[in-house]
Parts: structure tokens; C-alpha cells; sequence
């Protein structure tokens, strides 16, 4: 038996996407997909689909279902000040790998996401005290001692925005490397223009130097900070869903998009 429905004029019929749909809680169907998203022992971690087959609704879903569910929106990390840093895109032109930056930064990003949401970190007041928490719990525990001086290394940002500390992070990394890779640039040349014209040596000579600085300053930190991190949130049966949406979208700059999207970046 057919039913028959009346419409309002002032009635929608869906939105144009998930995001804008207040029906998505009462329409919502799970096709299988939901139970696999939730579960930790499945090592598949990326979503695709053509659009309008569901993938922002069934991340939307996570996050009303689960309390223990960030969302992070990549148009909201400030990520395209990192687009927009000359020395980030001279070493990207002449050829330096710098994944293990991009490595550090979302790791930084996510693990202090993580730390905020679950110790209610809005404030600075709040975010001493747990400080103070912290550093008894770990007094005689010297496996730590690296990842806790991370963190109060960059303490102070805690409970600001998330786009405060991506612009941060980038702004020390930039500050630690500008003059090194200064002086590796042929006499004369004072500035980093990504339009500066090398031979291949000189290229050859920046990206082998470069390479061994950005190793340097972070391979140690991502031990650190990840150790620390596998710590605090050390209960299997209480998993933590970081979700991130719209990577495929045009937030950035395609030759940094790219670089921020792989997916090594957010492995362990």
C-alpha cells in the first residue's frame, strides 16, 4: 500500500549535506559500516566514497554516538599559514623531504586535542593544575620525563584554539631552521624565494643538510610525546575516535594538501 505524504512550503527534504541535515539522527541507517569504524583492532582508517554516499554522515554519527569522538575540521587548523611560510615552501621546491615535520605537527595537534577534551583543559588555571597532577604522577617514572617536559614545553597553548598551535609549532620550526638553511645559500643570497635558482648541487647540499636538522629536532619529540601519550590513555576498553573531514577538499594548497593528507602521518 502506497502512503501518501503533505508538505509544507516551508519543509526541506534533506540538506545539501551532512552537515546541514537535522534529520540525520532520526534517518540515519547503518549499513556496516558504523560497527568497523568503531572498532580498534581494524587497522583501516580512511574512508572514501564518491559524495553524497554518506562518508560526513557517517563520521556526524560517530560524534553524536560517542562522547569519546573529536572532530576536527582541517579549514579551522589555520593549516594554510603553513601554505603560506616562504621557507616551508622553499625547502618543498628545491626538494626537502619534510615529513617527518609534518609527522610531528599532527601528532602535536591530536595529542594535545586528545589531552584537552579529556581533562576538561579550557582554561589555564585548569590546565596548571593538571600540569601539577601530572608531574607527581610521574615523578619516579623516568621512561616519561621526556614526553611531560614536551608538554609543558608547550603547556601555555593547552586551552586555546587549535589553530593557535599549529601556527606555533610552525613558527618554532621555522625559527629553528631559517638560519641554518640561510647559510647554506650561495654567497650573496640573503632571502628564501621559492624562485631562487640553484644548480643541482646546491640543491643536492641544502636537502642532505636540511634532512638531518628536521631529524634531528623531531624524531626525538614524536618518541616522546607518543610514549607519554600511550600512558595516560592506556584502557583499551575506553578508546578515544579522532575524526577528521573534507581532507579531499581544496583547504590548502594543493602541494602541501598533499603532503599533510598521507597517510603515514597518523600511523604510530
Amino acid at each position: 500500500m502506497n502512503k501518501k505524504f503533505q508538505f509544507s512550503r516551508l519543509d526541506t527534504i534533506d540538506a545539501a549535506d551532512a552537515e546541514g541535515d537535522n534529520s540525520l539522527v532520526d534517518c540515519f541507517v547503518d549499513n556496516g559500516y558504523l560497527s568497523r569504524l568503531y572498532d580498534i583492532q581494524d587497522h583501516r582508517f580512511i574512508l572514501l566514497g564518491r559524495t553524497g554516499s554518506g562518508k560526513s554522515a557517517l563520521l556526524l554519527k560517530m560524534l553524536q554516538s560517542n562522547r569519546r569522538t573529536l572532530f576536527l575540521n582541517p579549514e579551522n587548523l589555520s593549516l594554510t599559514y603553513i601554505s603560506n611560510s616562504t621557507i616551508l615552501k622553499f625547502l618543498l621546491d628545491v626538494g626537502v623531504n619534510l615529513d617527518l615535520f609534518f609527522k610531528l605537527l599532527w601528532r602535536h595537534v591530536l595529542a594535545v586535542e586528545l589531552l584537552k577534551h579529556h581533562f576538561s583543559l579550557n582554561s589555564q588555571k585548569e590546565t596548571d593544575n593538571w600540569f601539577q597532577i601530572l608531574r607527581n604522577k610521574l615523578s619516579s617514572d623516568k621512561r616519561n620525563q621526556g614526553g611531560l617536559k614536551y608538554l609543558e614545553k608547550w603547556g601555555s597553548s593547552f586551552w586555546k584554539e587549535t589553530d593557535y598551535r599549529v601556527k606555533e609549532i610552525t613558527e618554532n620550526f621555522v625559527t629553528n631552521i631559517k638560519a641554518k638553511v640561510l647559510s647554506l645559500l650561495p654567497s650573496g643570497k640573503t632571502s628564501l624565494d621559492s624562485s631562487l635558482k640553484l644548480e643541482k648541487g646546491q640543491k643536492a647540499e641544502i636537502q642532505y643538510r636540511v634532512q638531518h636538522i628536521v631529524a634531528e629536532i623531531h624524531m626525538y619529540e614524536l618518541t616522546k610525546i607518543m610514549r607519554l601519550i600511550n600512558t595516560i590513555f592506556d584502557d583499551p576498553q575506553k578508546p578515544y575516535y579522532i575524526v577528521i573531514d573534507r581532507l579531499d577538499e581544496d583547504w590548502i594548497e594543493d602541494k602541501f594538501r598533499y603532503k599533510l593528507n598521507h597517510p603515514q602521518h597518523w600511523r604510530e
